[in-house]
């Protein structure tokens, strides 16, 4: 079965060949999306292998890695290269690394696909060669401190430069440098007032004259001609009227960029707009504005890629009483997703990258939470929490709520809120002692495990109530009532 693929690369973890100064993992998380000759995206169980390569095509692989069970959820899965076979940051140390992807038994797809810096790399190529500050406590040379904690010169004095003396006398002007470039043209200005008017010629002495000076010229006829080809050298610039085209094409050529210049007038009853080619130059832009739309790789290549939205002050998708509807997967690169206090109906599910307090559910103005983390908030599984600083309502309505395993309370109060628990198979008190017990609102009665002369030990089992006791049955007693 042939497959092609849509491959993203995204860097979890860089390589830093320059000192312990990150704890970052030796691992670089991979995530493609798989579809066969006719679009159909690849499902379950598939083996994956990883190859890198210091070229393009052919030659010989200084790694590989297979995954053998990997999950392909509607084409897309995610592995971590170097979680297989050891990946060494030396291993990096290259100028051209490319990367060779093969599922199951198939052949490696192609092409290769270059393996990019990312940021702790940058990071390891500064700490390689240092051109910023640096704020060491001292400086030493073979053992020998040069430069003590008080940034004063300890070392051999020899060479040692002095206080800069005073400023010379200034130098020869220098010749003139070359002309700047033009500037942006100006705003248009003003319409000026209209001119005395001249007095009427007579138009046997005027038309001669001009059909001469047009015979003598036809390349600066100052109009184009309705009943063959022509062309118009110059500008054309039309003060009112339409331009209508009737099963025909407005064509703009020229070995230079030309444009279309509509001075703030509309196109209308379009049926489309097609451009020469794909590329980051190459689309619909607002003058004044950093918003335009354009289709391109991510990396703003010219080439065949994404439909872009793109704009420094955000975009916003108004689908108004119908909603927005997205068909596909919607991919969050570093930003956010803003719905505007509007409803996401019909998700199948909500992905997050990975597991910590940081990543989750957040609800804007409140302390409330939804994420999956250890207790100690680490990025790493855990519990699927639930934090709210004004507490947490869990309501079942009619039918209930039902836990499925161990409900642990930590500091906190569990709240009923006036209805019954039921189905439980026992209640486990943390530790004896006046605290742990079991009491009724608006009463005196508890039932506690302490000393009769109270603390936090293990002692009677105690049943209290300041207006008394009744055992309303028979009571079997095992060993002495005091």
């Amino acid at each position: 079965m042939k497959l092609r693929m849509l491959v993203v690369l995204g860097f979890i973890a860089g390589f830093l060949p320059v000192g312990p100064t990150w704890s970052l993992p030796n691992q670089i998380v991979q995530e493609g999306l798989v579809m066969d000759a006719n679009n159909r995206r690849l499902d379950g169980i598939h083996q994956v292998t990883i190859k890198f390569y210091e070229v393009a095509q052919r030659g010989q692989a200084f790694y590989e890695e297979s995954h053998a069970r990997v999950a392909f959820n509607d084409g897309i899965y995610v592995i971590r290269i170097g979680s297989v076979q050891n990946l060494s940051p030396m291993d990096l140390m290259r100028d051209n690394i490319y990367v060779g992807i093969a599922i199951d038994d198939g052949d490696e797809m192609e092409p290769r696909l270059p393996l990019l810096k990312v940021p702790s790399a940058m990071i390891a190529d500064f700490a390689v060669n240092v051109t910023g500050d640096i704020t060491p406590r001292t400086v030493g040379v073979n053992g020998e401190v040069v430069i003590d904690e008080n940034g004063r010169w300890v070392g051999d004095p020899t060479g040692l430069v002095g206080p800069a003396g005073p400023p010379g006398q200034a130098g020869a002007n220098g010749a003139q440098g070359p002309p700047g470039q033009n500037g942006v043209d100006g705003a248009r200005g003003e319409r000026g007032p209209p001119g005395v008017a001249g007095a009427n010629v007579d138009p046997n002495e005027v038309v001669p004259l001009v059909i001469e000076d047009l015979v003598a010229d036809p390349g600066d006829l100052p109009f184009v001609r309705s009943d063959a080809d022509a062309e118009k050298a110059g500008g054309l610039t039309m003060a009112g009227g339409d331009v209508t085209l009737n099963n025909g094409a407005l064509r703009i050529t020229g070995d230079h960029r030309s444009s279309f210049f509509l001075n703030n007038t509309n196109v209308l009853d379009a049926n489309s707009f097609r451009f020469n080619d794909p590329g980051n130059n190459e689309g619909i832009y607002w003058r004044g504005s950093t918003a335009k739309i354009f289709v391109s790789p991510m990396d703003n290549s010219n080439a065949d890629g994404f439909l872009r939205l793109i704009n420094n002050n955000g975009v916003s998708v108004e689908g108004g009483d119908v909603g927005t509807f997205i068909s596909g997967t919607l991919n969050l690169r570093d930003h956010h997703f803003l719905v505007n206090n509007r409803d996401i109906n019909g998700v199948n599910r909500l992905r997050f990258n990975d597991p910590g307090n940081n990543e989750g559910i957040v609800w804007d103005s409140s302390g409330a939470y939804i994420f999956v983390s250890p207790m100690d908030n680490s990025n790493a599984d855990g519990f699927l929490r639930l934090i709210n600083d004004s507490g947490i309502s869990i309501e079942g309505g009619a039918d209930g709520t039902f836990i499925s395993g161990t409900l642990n309370l930590r500091d906190g109060n569990f709240l009923a809120n006036n209805r019954n628990i039921t189905g439980v198979n026992g209640l486990q008190i943390a530790d004896p002692g006046d605290d742990g017990r079991i009491w009724w609102n608006g009463a005196q009665a508890q039932i506690v495990v302490a000393p009769l002369a109270g603390g936090n030990a293990d002692g009677y089992l105690r049943l209290i109530n300041d207006d008394g006791i009744s055992l309303e049955s028979n009571v079997l007693a095992t060993g002495n009532m005091s």
